[in-house]
């Protein structure tokens, strides 16, 4: 879920309560070079951070992914008849920090066997989307 970093306690309280564990800081893949763009989007983690913290909250930051990979592993390894990969490309927000390949190699290191890398790519999706 996105929201902003002056969202209200009673919004995160009420969040909570019907299941929302995280939060992501979302730019638009089409936003226009912005002077500043990156020290507006770091005060804005450091803030979500905080609230994150006081609810144990995610807010998936780290490099590489690092601090999604458990919560990753555990979807599919509960349900990998009900995963889809999606990549978000072509990632224009932010194609100088993580690319596309690196994003799909997440995916074979959290996905413990083939069977589930096949479920996720290919029968989930035709079973999904009819084809």
């Amino acid at each position: 879920m996105d929201v902003e970093e002056i969202v209200p306690d009673a919004e995160l309280a009420r969040l909570h309560k019907i299941g929302v564990r995280g939060v992501r800081i979302n730019v638009s893949p089409i936003h226009p070079p912005e002077a500043g763009l990156a020290e507006k989007l770091l005060v804005r983690s450091e803030r979500l951070e905080a609230h994150c913290a006081e609810l144990d909250w995610h807010l998936s930051q780290t490099p590489g992914f690092a601090d999604a990979a458990p919560m990753a592993r555990a979807l599919l390894e509960t349900a990998p008849d009900r995963i889809l990969w999606g990549s978000d490309y072509p990632h224009l927000s932010f194609t100088d920090q993580v690319g596309a390949v690196e994003l799909f190699s997440l995916l074979g290191s959290w996905a413990a066997n083939d069977a589930t890398r096949q479920a996720v790519l290919v029968r989930n999706p035709a079973r999904l989307f009819g084809f």
